[in-house]
Protein backbone atom coordinates (compact mmCIF):
# COMPACT_ATOMS: atom_id res chain seq x y z
CA UNK A 1 0.00 0.00 0.00
CA UNK A 2 1.53 3.38 -0.95
CA UNK A 3 2.51 5.76 1.81
CA UNK A 4 0.88 9.18 2.17
CA UNK A 5 4.04 10.82 0.81
CA UNK A 6 4.02 8.57 -2.27
CA UNK A 7 0.33 9.30 -2.80
CA UNK A 8 0.94 13.07 -2.65
CA UNK A 9 3.85 12.84 -5.10
CA UNK A 10 1.78 10.80 -7.54
CA UNK A 11 -1.16 13.20 -7.25
CA UNK A 12 0.99 16.28 -7.83
CA UNK A 13 2.66 14.74 -10.90
CA UNK A 14 -0.69 13.65 -12.34
CA UNK A 15 -2.18 17.09 -11.74
CA UNK A 16 0.77 18.76 -13.47
CA UNK A 17 0.48 16.50 -16.51
CA UNK A 18 -3.26 17.18 -16.71
CA UNK A 19 -2.71 20.95 -16.42
CA UNK A 20 -0.15 20.87 -19.22
CA UNK A 21 -2.51 18.88 -21.44
CA UNK A 22 -5.38 21.27 -20.80
CA UNK A 23 -3.07 24.21 -21.38
CA UNK A 24 -2.30 22.92 -24.85
CA UNK A 25 -5.97 23.33 -25.83
CA UNK A 26 -5.98 27.11 -25.42
CA UNK A 27 -4.20 30.02 -23.83
CA UNK A 28 -4.50 30.31 -20.05
CA UNK A 29 -1.47 32.19 -18.83
CA UNK A 30 -0.18 32.44 -15.29
CA UNK A 31 -0.53 36.07 -14.27
CA UNK A 32 1.06 38.02 -11.42
CA UNK A 33 -1.14 40.85 -10.16
CA UNK A 34 0.88 42.07 -7.19
CA UNK A 35 3.98 44.27 -7.31
CA UNK A 36 7.32 42.53 -6.93
CA UNK A 37 8.02 41.89 -3.23
CA UNK A 38 11.27 40.76 -1.63
CA UNK A 39 11.09 37.44 0.16
CA UNK A 40 12.01 36.76 3.79
CA UNK A 41 12.77 40.32 4.87
CA UNK A 42 10.04 40.64 7.52
CA UNK A 43 9.64 38.52 10.66
CA UNK A 44 6.66 36.22 11.08
CA UNK A 45 4.04 37.94 13.26
CA UNK A 46 3.30 35.92 16.39
CA UNK A 47 0.59 36.19 18.99
CA UNK A 48 0.26 39.26 21.17
CA UNK A 49 1.71 42.79 20.88
CA UNK A 50 3.04 43.52 17.40
CA UNK A 51 1.36 40.44 15.97
CA UNK A 52 -2.06 38.81 16.06
CA UNK A 53 -3.96 40.31 19.02
CA UNK A 54 -5.36 38.06 21.74
CA UNK A 55 -8.79 39.07 23.05
CA UNK A 56 -9.28 40.07 26.69
CA UNK A 57 -12.24 38.37 28.44
CA UNK A 58 -14.55 40.40 30.64
CA UNK A 59 -17.91 39.70 32.30
CA UNK A 60 -21.45 40.88 31.66
CA UNK A 61 -24.41 40.60 34.03
CA UNK A 62 -26.66 39.52 31.15
CA UNK A 63 -24.47 36.43 30.64
CA UNK A 64 -23.49 35.07 34.09
CA UNK A 65 -20.71 32.50 34.12
CA UNK A 66 -19.54 33.26 30.58
CA UNK A 67 -16.39 34.88 29.27
CA UNK A 68 -17.65 38.03 27.56
CA UNK A 69 -15.91 39.68 24.60
CA UNK A 70 -17.00 42.98 23.08
CA UNK A 71 -15.70 43.34 19.54
CA UNK A 72 -16.08 45.83 16.70
CA UNK A 73 -16.21 45.02 12.99
CA UNK A 74 -14.47 47.98 11.37
CA UNK A 75 -12.04 49.27 8.76
CA UNK A 76 -8.34 49.83 9.49
CA UNK A 77 -4.96 49.68 7.76
CA UNK A 78 -1.91 47.51 8.33
CA UNK A 79 1.48 47.12 6.70
CA UNK A 80 1.57 43.65 5.08
CA UNK A 81 5.02 43.99 3.47
CA UNK A 82 7.64 46.78 3.57
CA UNK A 83 7.79 46.91 -0.25
CA UNK A 84 4.09 47.68 -0.67
CA UNK A 85 3.60 51.37 -1.47
CA UNK A 86 1.04 51.90 1.30
CA UNK A 87 -0.42 50.16 4.34
CA UNK A 88 -3.21 47.83 3.21
CA UNK A 89 -6.83 48.76 3.92
CA UNK A 90 -8.64 45.93 5.69
CA UNK A 91 -11.95 45.03 7.26
CA UNK A 92 -11.59 43.09 10.49
CA UNK A 93 -12.42 42.62 14.14
CA UNK A 94 -11.11 44.76 17.00
CA UNK A 95 -11.24 44.03 20.73
CA UNK A 96 -13.05 47.02 22.26
CA UNK A 97 -11.33 46.35 25.61
CA UNK A 98 -8.02 47.49 24.10
CA UNK A 99 -8.97 49.08 20.74
CA UNK A 100 -5.82 47.52 19.27
CA UNK A 101 -6.26 46.75 15.57
CA UNK A 102 -4.59 43.70 14.08
CA UNK A 103 -5.19 41.54 11.05
CA UNK A 104 -6.50 38.02 11.88
CA UNK A 105 -7.37 39.12 15.40
CA UNK A 106 -8.38 39.01 18.01
CA UNK A 107 -7.72 35.37 18.82
CA UNK A 108 -10.18 34.10 21.44
CA UNK A 109 -8.96 31.43 23.87
CA UNK A 110 -11.94 29.55 25.29
CA UNK A 111 -12.12 26.87 27.97
CA UNK A 112 -13.96 23.63 27.30
CA UNK A 113 -17.22 23.62 29.27
CA UNK A 114 -17.16 27.37 29.97
CA UNK A 115 -19.40 29.43 27.68
CA UNK A 116 -18.18 32.35 25.62
CA UNK A 117 -20.26 35.31 24.45
CA UNK A 118 -19.15 37.60 21.63
CA UNK A 119 -20.96 40.92 21.34
CA UNK A 120 -20.22 42.20 17.86
CA UNK A 121 -20.74 45.86 16.96
CA UNK A 122 -20.99 46.71 13.27
CA UNK A 123 -18.93 49.84 12.62
CA UNK A 124 -18.20 49.18 8.94
CA UNK A 125 -18.33 52.07 6.42
CA UNK A 126 -21.06 52.04 3.79
CA UNK A 127 -18.60 51.50 0.91
CA UNK A 128 -16.89 48.14 0.47
CA UNK A 129 -13.14 47.91 -0.14
CA UNK A 130 -13.68 45.14 -2.75
CA UNK A 131 -15.96 44.87 -5.81
CA UNK A 132 -19.40 43.54 -4.85
CA UNK A 133 -21.29 41.43 -7.37
CA UNK A 134 -24.93 42.57 -7.28
CA UNK A 135 -26.05 39.75 -9.59
CA UNK A 136 -25.82 37.24 -6.73
CA UNK A 137 -28.88 36.21 -4.74
CA UNK A 138 -29.03 38.13 -1.47
CA UNK A 139 -26.56 40.72 -2.73
CA UNK A 140 -28.75 42.64 -5.16
CA UNK A 141 -28.67 46.38 -5.75
CA UNK A 142 -29.89 48.21 -2.66
CA UNK A 143 -28.76 45.57 -0.14
CA UNK A 144 -26.29 47.26 2.24
CA UNK A 145 -22.70 46.26 1.47
CA UNK A 146 -21.66 46.87 5.09
CA UNK A 147 -23.79 44.03 6.44
CA UNK A 148 -22.14 41.43 8.64
CA UNK A 149 -22.89 38.36 10.76
CA UNK A 150 -20.58 36.14 12.82
CA UNK A 151 -20.27 32.39 12.28
CA UNK A 152 -18.09 30.07 14.40
CA UNK A 153 -16.68 27.68 11.82
CA UNK A 154 -16.44 24.26 13.48
CA UNK A 155 -18.45 25.32 16.51
CA UNK A 156 -21.31 23.34 18.10
CA UNK A 157 -23.72 26.16 18.94
CA UNK A 158 -27.48 26.90 19.26
CA UNK A 159 -29.08 27.58 15.87
CA UNK A 160 -30.01 31.17 16.74
CA UNK A 161 -26.32 31.85 17.45
CA UNK A 162 -24.95 30.09 14.37
CA UNK A 163 -24.73 33.22 12.22
CA UNK A 164 -26.67 32.10 9.18
CA UNK A 165 -26.19 33.97 5.87
CA UNK A 166 -29.46 35.89 6.31
CA UNK A 167 -28.90 36.77 9.98
CA UNK A 168 -26.89 39.84 8.99
CA UNK A 169 -27.22 43.33 10.44
CA UNK A 170 -25.92 46.81 9.58
CA UNK A 171 -24.64 49.60 11.86
CA UNK A 172 -28.24 50.75 12.44
CA UNK A 173 -29.94 47.35 12.47
CA UNK A 174 -32.24 46.13 15.25
CA UNK A 175 -34.39 43.04 15.57
CA UNK A 176 -37.66 43.44 13.67
CA UNK A 177 -36.50 46.35 11.50
CA UNK A 178 -38.34 46.68 8.19
CA UNK A 179 -36.12 49.33 6.56
CA UNK A 180 -33.63 46.87 5.05
CA UNK A 181 -31.06 47.31 7.82
CA UNK A 182 -31.19 43.65 8.90
CA UNK A 183 -31.61 40.28 7.25
CA UNK A 184 -34.82 38.23 7.63
CA UNK A 185 -33.15 35.82 10.09
CA UNK A 186 -31.68 38.38 12.49
CA UNK A 187 -32.93 37.43 15.97
CA UNK A 188 -29.97 37.91 18.33
CA UNK A 189 -29.69 41.69 18.48
CA UNK A 190 -28.90 43.52 21.71
CA UNK A 191 -31.94 45.38 23.14
CA UNK A 192 -31.39 49.12 23.05
CA UNK A 193 -28.12 48.87 21.10
CA UNK A 194 -28.51 49.30 17.31
CA UNK A 195 -25.95 47.57 15.13
CA UNK A 196 -24.96 44.92 17.67
CA UNK A 197 -25.54 41.19 18.16
CA UNK A 198 -24.69 38.63 20.86
CA UNK A 199 -23.33 35.17 20.03
CA UNK A 200 -23.39 32.48 22.75
CA UNK A 201 -20.99 29.54 22.36
CA UNK A 202 -21.23 26.70 24.96
CA UNK A 203 -17.76 25.29 24.11
CA UNK A 204 -18.89 21.71 24.80
CA UNK A 205 -16.21 20.35 22.48
CA UNK A 206 -12.79 18.83 22.79
CA UNK A 207 -9.71 20.96 22.20
CA UNK A 208 -9.51 22.38 18.69
CA UNK A 209 -8.49 25.42 16.73
CA UNK A 210 -11.48 26.74 14.80
CA UNK A 211 -12.26 30.23 13.56
CA UNK A 212 -15.00 32.84 13.56
CA UNK A 213 -15.68 34.80 10.40
CA UNK A 214 -18.24 36.83 8.54
CA UNK A 215 -21.03 34.84 6.89
CA UNK A 216 -23.26 37.43 5.20
CA UNK A 217 -25.10 36.22 2.12
CA UNK A 218 -23.42 37.16 -1.16
CA UNK A 219 -20.25 38.66 0.36
CA UNK A 220 -18.82 35.98 2.65
CA UNK A 221 -15.90 35.42 0.29
CA UNK A 222 -15.18 39.17 0.14
CA UNK A 223 -15.44 39.89 3.85
CA UNK A 224 -13.28 36.92 4.86
CA UNK A 225 -10.70 37.89 2.22
CA UNK A 226 -10.82 41.50 3.47
CA UNK A 227 -9.89 40.35 6.97
CA UNK A 228 -13.08 39.47 8.83
CA UNK A 229 -11.81 36.15 10.15
CA UNK A 230 -9.99 35.26 13.37
CA UNK A 231 -8.91 32.22 15.37
CA UNK A 232 -10.87 30.60 18.17
CA UNK A 233 -8.95 28.10 20.32
CA UNK A 234 -10.91 25.78 22.62
CA UNK A 235 -8.56 24.51 25.35
CA UNK A 236 -9.32 21.10 26.87
CA UNK A 237 -7.92 20.30 30.36
CA UNK A 238 -7.45 16.66 29.30
CA UNK A 239 -5.09 17.65 26.51
CA UNK A 240 -3.50 20.43 28.54
CA UNK A 241 -2.44 17.80 31.08
CA UNK A 242 -0.39 16.13 28.35
CA UNK A 243 1.58 19.38 28.04
CA UNK A 244 2.34 19.68 31.76
CA UNK A 245 5.40 18.61 33.72
CA UNK A 246 9.05 18.28 32.83
CA UNK A 247 8.50 15.65 30.16
CA UNK A 248 5.30 16.62 28.33
CA UNK A 249 3.85 14.22 25.80
CA UNK A 250 2.59 17.10 23.66
CA UNK A 251 4.48 20.43 23.41
CA UNK A 252 2.83 23.29 25.29
CA UNK A 253 1.54 26.46 23.68
CA UNK A 254 4.74 28.27 24.67
CA UNK A 255 6.58 26.01 22.20
CA UNK A 256 4.01 26.29 19.46
CA UNK A 257 4.29 28.45 16.35
CA UNK A 258 0.87 29.39 14.94
CA UNK A 259 0.70 29.55 11.14
CA UNK A 260 -2.35 30.95 9.35
CA UNK A 261 -1.79 30.36 5.65
CA UNK A 262 -3.45 32.58 3.04
CA UNK A 263 -2.99 33.80 -0.51
CA UNK A 264 -3.52 37.44 -1.47
CA UNK A 265 -3.02 39.86 -4.33
CA UNK A 266 -2.25 43.57 -4.06
CA UNK A 267 -3.04 46.51 -6.31
CA UNK A 268 -0.22 48.07 -8.29
CA UNK A 269 -2.28 51.21 -8.94
CA UNK A 270 -5.30 52.90 -7.41
CA UNK A 271 -8.79 52.05 -8.64
CA UNK A 272 -12.35 52.82 -7.56
CA UNK A 273 -12.06 50.49 -4.55
CA UNK A 274 -8.74 51.57 -3.12
CA UNK A 275 -5.15 52.72 -3.41
CA UNK A 276 -1.96 51.00 -4.53
CA UNK A 277 -1.02 48.38 -1.95
CA UNK A 278 -4.62 47.54 -1.09
CA UNK A 279 -6.09 44.10 -1.65
CA UNK A 280 -6.97 43.18 -5.22
CA UNK A 281 -9.85 40.85 -6.08
CA UNK A 282 -10.98 39.81 -9.58
CA UNK A 283 -14.23 41.35 -10.75
CA UNK A 284 -14.25 41.30 -14.56
CA UNK A 285 -13.40 38.75 -17.25
CA UNK A 286 -10.29 40.37 -18.70
CA UNK A 287 -10.05 39.01 -22.23
CA UNK A 288 -9.25 42.10 -24.28
CA UNK A 289 -6.80 44.99 -24.16
CA UNK A 290 -3.35 45.29 -22.63
CA UNK A 291 -4.37 43.47 -19.44
CA UNK A 292 -5.68 40.36 -21.15
CA UNK A 293 -5.51 37.33 -18.84
CA UNK A 294 -7.67 34.80 -20.68
CA UNK A 295 -8.02 33.88 -24.32
CA UNK A 296 -11.75 33.95 -25.05
CA UNK A 297 -11.50 32.12 -28.35
CA UNK A 298 -13.34 29.19 -29.87
CA UNK A 299 -14.14 26.76 -27.03
CA UNK A 300 -12.52 23.34 -27.19
CA UNK A 301 -15.14 21.60 -25.07
CA UNK A 302 -17.75 21.24 -27.83
CA UNK A 303 -20.08 23.92 -26.48
CA UNK A 304 -21.12 27.01 -28.41
CA UNK A 305 -19.85 30.48 -27.51
CA UNK A 306 -21.89 32.37 -24.95
CA UNK A 307 -24.17 34.98 -26.49
CA UNK A 308 -24.01 38.60 -25.36
CA UNK A 309 -21.59 40.38 -23.05
CA UNK A 310 -20.31 39.02 -19.77
CA UNK A 311 -21.38 40.94 -16.61
CA UNK A 312 -19.18 43.87 -15.65
CA UNK A 313 -18.79 42.42 -12.17
CA UNK A 314 -19.17 38.66 -11.87
CA UNK A 315 -18.52 36.36 -8.92
CA UNK A 316 -15.39 34.26 -9.27
CA UNK A 317 -15.97 30.67 -8.05
CA UNK A 318 -12.30 30.21 -7.19
CA UNK A 319 -9.67 32.92 -7.33
CA UNK A 320 -6.03 31.92 -7.05
CA UNK A 321 -3.74 34.69 -5.87
CA UNK A 322 -0.03 35.26 -6.33
CA UNK A 323 1.32 36.17 -2.88
CA UNK A 324 1.53 33.85 0.14
CA UNK A 325 0.65 35.63 3.37
CA UNK A 326 1.42 33.97 6.72
CA UNK A 327 -0.06 35.47 9.89
CA UNK A 328 -0.75 38.68 7.98
CA UNK A 329 2.73 39.20 6.50
CA UNK A 330 3.78 38.43 2.92
CA UNK A 331 6.83 36.15 2.60
CA UNK A 332 7.86 36.24 6.29
CA UNK A 333 10.72 34.44 7.98
CA UNK A 334 10.89 33.04 11.52
CA UNK A 335 13.93 32.57 13.75
CA UNK A 336 13.87 29.57 16.07
CA UNK A 337 16.16 28.09 18.70
CA UNK A 338 18.57 25.35 17.57
CA UNK A 339 16.47 22.44 18.88
CA UNK A 340 13.62 20.22 17.66
CA UNK A 341 10.41 22.17 17.06
CA UNK A 342 7.42 19.81 16.88
CA UNK A 343 4.94 22.62 17.55
CA UNK A 344 3.46 24.04 14.34
CA UNK A 345 -0.23 24.91 14.80
CA UNK A 346 -1.51 25.57 11.28
CA UNK A 347 -4.81 26.83 9.95
CA UNK A 348 -5.25 26.80 6.14
CA UNK A 349 -7.19 29.94 5.26
CA UNK A 350 -6.36 30.24 1.58
CA UNK A 351 -8.99 30.77 -1.09
CA UNK A 352 -7.69 27.53 -2.63
CA UNK A 353 -8.96 24.90 -0.15
CA UNK A 354 -5.87 22.71 -0.44
CA UNK A 355 -2.41 23.61 0.75
CA UNK A 356 0.49 21.19 0.58
CA UNK A 357 3.17 21.66 3.24
CA UNK A 358 6.37 19.77 2.53
CA UNK A 359 8.53 19.06 5.58
CA UNK A 360 12.26 18.93 5.26
CA UNK A 361 13.97 16.21 7.23
CA UNK A 362 12.51 13.15 8.89
CA UNK A 363 9.87 12.48 11.48
CA UNK A 364 11.47 11.53 14.75
CA UNK A 365 10.54 8.43 16.73
CA UNK A 366 9.12 10.67 19.45
CA UNK A 367 6.93 12.48 16.92
CA UNK A 368 5.60 9.15 15.64
CA UNK A 369 4.93 8.09 19.23
CA UNK A 370 3.05 11.33 19.89
CA UNK A 371 0.95 10.73 16.81
CA UNK A 372 0.13 7.21 17.97
CA UNK A 373 -0.88 8.46 21.42
CA UNK A 374 -2.95 11.46 20.36
CA UNK A 375 -4.39 10.20 17.09
CA UNK A 376 -3.86 13.45 15.19
CA UNK A 377 -1.38 14.37 12.56
CA UNK A 378 -0.13 17.94 12.31
CA UNK A 379 3.43 18.97 13.08
CA UNK A 380 2.29 19.55 16.62
CA UNK A 381 0.34 16.29 16.37
CA UNK A 382 -2.89 18.21 16.83
CA UNK A 383 -3.43 20.50 13.88
CA UNK A 384 -7.00 21.11 12.80
CA UNK A 385 -7.97 22.06 9.31
CA UNK A 386 -10.62 24.61 8.39
CA UNK A 387 -12.47 25.39 5.21
CA UNK A 388 -11.10 27.98 2.86
CA UNK A 389 -11.59 31.64 3.50
CA UNK A 390 -13.77 31.78 0.44
CA UNK A 391 -16.63 31.04 2.83
CA UNK A 392 -19.75 28.88 2.72
CA UNK A 393 -21.95 30.87 0.40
Amino acid sequence: MPSRREFLKTTIIAGTVFALFRGSEGKIWAYAQSPKLRKFVSPLPGLGPGGIPVATPTTNAAWPGADFYELSAQQFTQRMHPDLPNPTTLWGYVDMATNKTGYLGPLIIAQRGKPTVIRMHNNLPNKHILPVDTTLMGSEEGVPVNRCVVHLHGGYVPWTMDGGPYAWFTPSGVVGATDGSVGPSFFNGVPGVPGAADYYYPNDQSERLVWYHDHAMGITRLNAYAGMAAGYLIVDPALSALSAGNAPVVPGLAYTIPLILQDKAFKTAADQWGKAGDLWYPSVYEHTGNDTRWDQGTPSDGFQDEAGELPDCSCVPEAFFDTPVINGMAYPYVSVEPRPHPGLEWLPGAVLPLAALLRVGHQSRRARLQQARTGVHSDRQRGWSAAAASGDE
